[in-house]
């Protein structure tokens, strides 16, 4: 039988995650939630302030359920809600690197190659979803730019890094749009790539003014984003766990050891420029949880 105390969790998980999709569509992409593939992230300081006020609300009235009188697997799912809200208030509120550097020029880049690799959806609904994200390339930039009032070099070196390796993935969608004679798709990678020239420019100026290196975290907000995620080893010996399995694996891949479980298919891509300052080597992209609704749904 469903409680009351049931009835207010699902209501607020329900109305969470509707928001935090809306703040972060690429996350719905990502999970194979494709209505969301047009969306670009609204990377406003007012979006960013007012997702921490939705958060922290969400997370006392979270915290004012009482968890025993929860029934099923929502007595399960407590903990973890709380403490990925929290996780969420730390990255953007007690340490809010979209402050310290502009996280436009990456979020526009992954925003674009999510759709560009999904070559298992209807071209039409890829031509209008990579449209419609070109489309948000200067607004997700210049707010991020104008977001920073703390810059600090490592970040905007890095950044720099990024956002020169954007115009190479901007001409592959324009020829993507020529192959399929959208002039639209074309014209629109040619004023973002102008864009991302004159936010390049912009960076230089940031850094003329910014503190060396970066801000590190901190041990006590380190401590508490482990809890988060619910890693509750002391942190010297997590150190030392961390560097032994890094050894163990960089010895397995001297070796050329690659094991896939059974039926499983793994498709190798180019890591796009925009990339490789962060992923040098490779990195492994999660299939859609939620594929199928794509499907089901018959979106265009």
């Amino acid at each position: 039988m469903v409680s009351r105390d049931d009835e207010v969790f699902d209501s607020l998980i329900e109305s969470l995650i509707s928001e935090y999709l809306d703040f972060n569509p690429l996350l719905g992409t990502y999970l194979g939630l494709h209505e969301y593939d047009p969306l670009m992230p609204n990377l406003s300081r007012d979006r960013f302030e007012y997702a921490i006020k939705r958060l922290e609300w969400y997370l006392d009235k979270f915290k004012s359920i009482d968890r025993e009188r929860l029934t099923g697997s929502r007595k399960i799912d407590y903990e973890p809600i709380i403490r990925g809200i929290g996780e969420f208030l730390i990255l953007t509120r007690d340490w809010p690197t979209w402050r310290m550097y502009p996280i436009g020029f990456d979020i526009v880049g992954r925003a674009l190659f999510s759709i560009l690799i999904r070559d298992h959806l209807p071209m039409e609904h890829r031509l209008f979803s990579l449209y419609s994200r070109v489309k948000g390339i200067e607004k997700a930039i210049m707010d991020s730019l104008n977001n920073v009032d703390e810059p600090y070099t490592l970040w905007l070196d890095y950044t720099a890094m990024s956002g020169k390796g954007l115009p190479h993935l901007l001409n592959v969608i324009k020829r993507f749009g020529e192959k399929f004679e959208n002039k639209e798709l074309i014209d629109a990678c040619e004023r973002a790539v102008e864009v991302i020239t004159k936010g390049l420019e912009r960076l230089k100026d940031l850094r003329t003014r910014a503190k060396p290196g970066f801000k590190p975290i901190g041990m006590e907000l380190f401590k508490k984003l482990l809890r988060a995620r619910f890693i509750e080893e002391d942190f010297d010996a997590l150190r030392v766990h961390g560097y032994r399995e890094a050894e163990k694996y960089r010895a397995l891949m001297e070796r050329e050891v690659a094991e896939l479980p059974p039926l499983e298919n793994v498709k190798i891509v180019e890591t796009p420029e925009f990339m490789r300052p962060i992923i040098p080597f490779a990195a492994y992209i999660q299939p859609e949880v939620l594929s199928w609704s794509f499907r089901d749904r018959n979106l265009h």
